[in-house]
């Protein structure tokens, strides 16, 4: 799911100012009932959590915040959607790409949501190169609905609920806590890039409108937590962790069924576990995990745009070009 990123050095070309960048701001009072019109994940704050990776830009036309990073030794910046997943309101395509361009990005990438997204035909009609990317998992939710699991999943939530308690957490509260899971997460994962992500963006995290956190506890010691985000009756698992106690008596398995029953109780009608991990798609540990939860799936797009041609070939002839992989400039580790 979510990892980590270098910061933008001094020497990252300078932004438009008539541009909607966005400055360092205070995030939202945490409400887990949350309801606006704008989705957390598309919203200003949220954008600005990453500040410390890359520089934050909303673009109006799409509806949803970008983030302008530096291309390693070359001088150049491209944009990513925010992670996970970009919430588009579609306006203007052409002039959300527009805008980007003229913030200096050569290139544009991003995976939409799976719970939102428009049409195949409406985002191939609005953007250059769109493929469809990875199956996400998701829980169709009902307040009075005793979630049916196959015979694995059933005994390991079991097995996992025998050996400790969860309960919802705050998050700001629990931050030296999450802080070390997600520790354990990264040397786990050997996570890197721009979903290496910092302590400042979980104390942004943690005052984002609609976050909803799960801890998993064992004589007191949180074992795992999970983070959702919730917006009018859709949740989205955003990120969980486990220390080696919990990977080993499966704390993942009774948070995730805390959580269907916590959100379903809550009248929230669907619930997005995500995919696997990586730029792949596949059946894999996480993959079976996820959709031994599951009550349907959905699969999302990758939206992409050169918006410089000419400093896009430039940089595939210095960086090398790998056809399979978007930008082509770069690889899933940058």
């Amino acid at each position: 799911m979510i990892h980590r990123s270098e910061s933008l050095p001094e020497a990252t070309p300078p932004i438009n100012p008539g541009l909607d960048v966005l400055a360092p701001s205070l995030c939202l009072p945490h409400s887990p009932h949350h309801s606006s019109m704008t989705h957390p994940y598309a919203s200003r704050e949220y954008a600005a959590a990453f500040e410390a990776l890359a520089r934050p830009i909303h673009v109006e036309a799409l509806g949803s915040g970008f983030l302008l990073r530096e291309v390693p030794g070359s001088g150049q910046i491209d944009a990513i959607g925010v992670h996970p997943v970009c919430v588009l309101t579609l306006g203007d395509a052409r002039m959300g790409l527009e805008v980007l361009r003229e913030a200096g990005a050569v290139s544009v990438v991003f995976v939409t949501d799976v719970l939102s997204q428009p049409p195949e035909t409406v985002l191939r009609s609005a953007f250059p190169r769109v493929r469809s990317f990875k199956r996400h998992h998701l829980v169709d939710l009902g307040a009075d609905d005793e979630p049916d699991y196959g015979k694995h999943h059933r005994y390991e939530v079991r097995r996992a609920r025998r050996a400790r308690r969860s309960r919802p957490v705050e998050l700001a509260a629990a931050l030296p806590e999450w802080w070390a899971l997600y520790a354990e997460l990264g040397a786990r994962q050997e996570i890197r890039g721009l979903q290496n992500l910092p302590r400042s963006y979980f104390e942004r995290l943690a005052r984002l409108p609609g976050l909803v956190a799960l801890g998993a506890f064992e004589a007191n010691a949180m074992v795992g937590a999970h983070l959702f985000v919730e917006y009018e009756g859709r949740v989205h698992s955003h990120l969980a962790a486990s220390s080696p106690r919990g990977y080993a008596t499966g704390a993942a398995y009774a948070l995730n069924d805390h959580a269907i029953r916590h959100f379903g109780r809550g009248g929230a009608q669907v619930l997005d576990l995500g995919g696997t991990a990586g730029v792949r798609d596949g059946d894999d540990g996480l993959d079976f995990f996820k959709r031994g939860f599951a009550t349907r799936n959905e699969t999302c797009f990758l939206c992409a745009a050169v918006l410089d041609e000419s400093a896009y070939e430039a940089l595939c002839e210095k960086r090398g070009r790998s056809d399979d992989f978007f930008p082509a400039y770069r690889s899933p580790a940058d």
